[in-house]
């Protein structure tokens, strides 16, 4: 089971690494067989992290050199959202754990979350969440 430290750094490490371009075919990074690199992949790549052998299937070690590590993760984010589609939504700034640094109109110091969309059609995010509870993600 990964704990909430491993998923917060590989959640940070994505979101630093984004890169997205467009592709025809199954990326690589696509580990769920759904030809899209996205958070299931992520979920099946973190389970597999820093494991030598690579005992999971689908394997996570993306270019079959050292187990699963910090290079097939760079891979994964290479090809993060690709599936040739062209839209993506990307995290393009996040502000957690607000003790003060940045006040709103009310004077609140909330947490907030900037979605970026990199394609030109709109993409209807009712009924996503985020959330810091997996026991209640809404």
């Amino acid at each position: 089971m990964l704990d909430a430290m491993t998923i917060r750094f590989l959640g940070l490490m994505l979101i630093l690494s984004l890169a997205i371009s467009v592709s025809t075919g199954c990326p690589t990074g696509d580990l769920n067989g759904d030809c899209r690199v996205d958070t299931e992949d992520l979920t099946v790549f973190a389970e597999q992290w820093l494991d030598a052998t690579c005992a999971g299937a689908p394997c996570a070690d993306l270019n079959g050199v050292n187990g699963v590590n910090a290079t097939d993760f760079a891979l994964l984010a290479e090809h993060w959202l690709q599936d040739g589609g062209g839209i993506a939504l990307v995290i393009n700034e996040l502000m957690a754990e607000n003790h003060g640094f940045v006040r709103d109109a009310y004077g609140d110091n909330d947490d907030w979350i900037e979605i970026y969309n990199t394609g030109d059609d709109a993409v209807n995010i009712g009924g996503m969440y985020l959330t810091d509870n997996l026991s209640a993600p809404t």
